[in-house]
């Protein structure tokens, strides 16, 4: 017997975090996949060679493995030629090519090389030598929906049996009726071999698009076996199974392998990528200069609980990790430092969460009991530094009798300490990132630009930038808001330390909530001034003027948000409605197109947009059933944002609505809409004043323009009239002068009217 392990893919789903290495020789556990399948194989004694079938980006890094592994005598490389992924022939191209380059005539066992599991192949091959041929490896995965787009799925005769003749196969369907997942684990006899060499040839007399379907996906053989009415069989099995699709199964695995390793076998240690995050009280060595030993002391106290409420908070909270994942987080608070160490099977939220825990510790010492007690003089920071590299996890002396029997070590942690000793500029500190940091941050992070800068104690001199802004501050989950008793303290110390961008950014936040906008503007102009490149800065700038109706102004600076951020949706949607204020429909929707491009995020884009299509055809003539449809579709999508966040945003779809039953052609019942939405703001406690009273004026303004279609001309005067005015102050909002228009109109109509009767 022979064996095939398909190792020809390129890991696109891998990338870009593991840009360079295939998927079989990927660490798992500190062992590569390649070898933990071939430990299986050995102990079967059928199996006399193994083909491993590769491409010509990896042949080199295989050829490098065998000269250095155990197996090397045991296991013989083939390339199939290529380089790309858009070269590749298929997995069932390249196990024909194996079959007929070496001439392979004999029973024959294929594994997928990103396969992991756990069932004895010795049991496996000794079914099938029992008759049961072909045979398939199939693991339950106890729920169908698993499998959905992802698997093969398998139907049998007889669930219950060990091995049961297959009735129905699939290719990953989207609606699955079995929980039996095909493993591409498969024993061929040579009658399968000269028919998967027939079916190959078929496919290559189809369309390109048809050959990659018919060879790209191994499952399709087994479907042509079936359809020929040749006989398969299942072989299921309920030890433990992974496919290494993705990068977060990769490290899912690993975390499971590596964590049974390292409590077995004090000898055993791994190199694995972590992000680190070390704090530091900037000048608490000093502190003895202004207060007495108790209250230093007192000081340093409430340091560690602030700490700790933040890492406990971060790590802790709801549906953040789970007790596999806590097996692979540290943090340690002593004196005035503070350490957190995250390698968990999720790196993306690794990054989420210590970038979290900076600025929520930022924002935590800056409010403390002591830095409020010094009554104006200088303020006592936190210096924060974070790092993504290598560190060595093993069993270490000092905890042998704890639960948890490995920690990390090793040079990043060191590095991490480094940076942060870089983010003390002045008496108040910045957030300090290494670059391997800032290249794997999440949407809605922003840093500065990359400086080369020597660290103490470091060769060279690493680049690492300032983290500017974590989560996006239009989101009031992700940026905390200032409580107006605390607004005084926070300016005062901005005044002292105006270099550090997350200050000033809260409080532009909290002039902008409060709606002085002119306050809001003067501090995201000083983010501007820091860092011309900063696209959140000039974003919201940009919506400071708008607010102010200021649209012109605006115009600039959210051009260069988008400029700057081109694939932020909310960047090209705030545009488009500052074009749709000026009267510029055709640009807004252009700009509304690019933001759906890109993706929105929220209910406020998609309604923007559908509202822009509805003012369109009503202001800006440019009816047509694609524009009503589209506006429809939008407010729809908007609507089921809206329902899953529980917000208090149906006025303005309502409004959206009522402009969309405008351009219908059905007045009566926009007029009922606007009026639900004159109802709906009274009753919103929550609205800010200013908004309050645009939106409230808005709705009289298109309910009198309904109103006047139906002829309800009185009606119409008073709700137009009222729409321009404020306790008698008439405002300049952007339908003045239609509303003036609408006005002028109304009163020829009735003057008319006065006339013939």
């Amino acid at each position: 017997m022979k064996a095939v392990i398909l190792a020809a893919g390129y890991a696109r789903r891998l990338a870009p975090q593991v840009k360079s290495t295939p998927k079989p020789l990927l660490r798992i556990g500190g062992e590569p996949l390649l070898d933990i399948i071939l430990t299986k194989l050995r102990q079967v004694t059928d199996v006399d060679k193994v083909y491993v079938v590769t491409n010509d980006r990896y042949l080199s890094q295989f050829n490098e493995w065998k000269s250095r592994s155990p197996f090397g005598e045991f296991v013989q490389i083939i390339s199939d030629g290529k380089r790309s992924y858009l070269e590749r022939p298929g997995a069932l191209w390249d196990l024909n090519f194996v079959i007929s380059t070496e001439k392979i005539i004999e029973d024959l066992l294929v594994i997928a090389g990103d396969n992991f599991f756990r069932f004895d192949l010795l049991e496996f091959v000794r079914m099938f030598n029992n008759g049961n041929k072909p045979l398939i490896a199939v693991h339950d995965l106890g729920d169908p929906s698993k499998l959905a787009n992802r698997y093969g799925e398998i139907g049998v005769e007889d669930r219950n049996k060990m091995v049961s003749k297959v009735n129905s196969f699939r290719e990953k369907p989207s609606h699955p009726e079995s929980s039996l997942a095909s493993t591409l684990c498969y024993l061929f006899s040579p009658k399968e071999l000269q028919l998967l060499a027939g079916y190959v040839a078929e496919c290559g007399r189809k369309s390109h698009f048809e050959q990659r379907e018919g060879l790209d996906n191994a499952g399709s053989f087994l479907q042509h076996l079936l359809n020929s009415d040749n006989s398969i069989y299942a072989f299921k099995f309920d030890e433990p199974w992974f496919d290494i699709g993705t990068y977060e199964q990769f490290r899912t695995l690993n975390q499971i392998e590596l964590k049974t390793k390292l409590e077995s076998s004090a000898a055993f240690s791994e190199s694995v990528e972590a992000v680190i995050l070390f704090a530091d009280i900037i000048g608490s060595a000093t502190i003895s200069e202004y207060t007495s030993e108790k209250d230093y002391d007192a000081f340093i106290c409430e340091f560690q609980e602030l700490a700790i409420k933040v890492l406990n908070g971060n790590i802790n909270k709801k549906s953040a990790y789970d007790n596999a994942d806590k097996e692979f987080i540290e943090y340690s608070v002593r004196g005035d430092e503070a350490v957190l160490i995250l390698y968990t099977k999720d790196r993306d939220r690794d990054v989420r969460t210590a970038m979290s825990v900076a600025v929520d510790l930022k924002r935590e010492i800056f409010l403390s009991r002591f830095n409020r007690s010094r009554k104006g003089r200088l303020f006592y920071d936190v210096g924060i530094g974070i790092h993504y590299g290598s560190v060595v996890l093993k069993q270490h002396p000092s905890v042998e009798r704890t639960p948890r029997k490995f920690n990390a070590e090793g040079y990043a942690i060191n590095m991490a300490k480094r940076i942060e000793s870089q983010s003390r500029t002045g008496r108040f500190s910045k957030i300090m990132l290494s670059k391997r940091m800032a290249d794997i941050r999440p949407p809605g992070v922003f840093v500065g630009g990359l400086a080369d800068v020597p660290l103490k104690g470091m060769y060279g001199a690493p680049q690492v930038c300032e983290l500017q802004l974590y989560g996006g501050i239009e989101d009031p989950q992700e940026t905390p808001s200032i409580k107006p008793a605390d607004i005084d303290y926070y300016v005062a110390a901005y005044e002292s330390s105006s270099y550090d961008m997350w200050l000033g950014l809260m409080i532009a936040r909290y002039y902008y909530d409060e709606e002085d906008y002119v306050e809001a503007q003067k501090y995201y102009k000083k983010s501007i001034e820091q860092d011309k490149n900063f696209a959140p800065g000039h974003l919201y700038l940009g919506r400071s003027l708008y607010r102010q109706g200021k649209f012109i102004e605006a115009e600039p600076s959210l051009l260069e948000a988008v400029n700057l951020e081109k694939t932020s949706s909310r960047a090209n949607s705030w545009l488009a409605v500052n074009f749709r204020r000026r009267g510029n429909f055709m640009r807004a929707l252009e700009c509304h197109e690019a933001a759906v491009k890109v993706g929105p995020k929220t209910q406020f884009e998609y309604n923007a947009y559908a509202y822009t299509l509805a003012e369109a055809c009503l202001i800006g003539n440019m009816c047509s059933l694609d524009s009503f449809e589209s506006a429809e579709l939008y407010l729809e999508k908007a609507t089921r944002l809206c329902a899953e966040r529980n917000d208090k945003f149906d006025y303005a779809l309502e409004h959206t609505r009522g402009l969309i039953l405008m351009c219908r052609d059905y007045p009566n019942e926009a007029a009922e809409c606007f009026r639900g939405v004159i109802r709906a703001i009274g009753e919103n406690k929550g609205m800010r004043p200013l908004k309050r009273q645009e939106k409230l004026l808005e709705a009289l303004y298109h309910l009198g323009l309904a109103e006047k279609r139906v002829h309800s001309f009185e009606a119409a005067q008073q709700h137009l009239t009222d729409s321009l005015k404020w306790t008698d102050v008439e405002l300049d909002y952007y339908w003045k002068a239609d509303a003036h228009r609408a006005i002028a109109a109304i009163k020829i109509e009735l003057q008319k009217g006065k006339v013939s009767a």
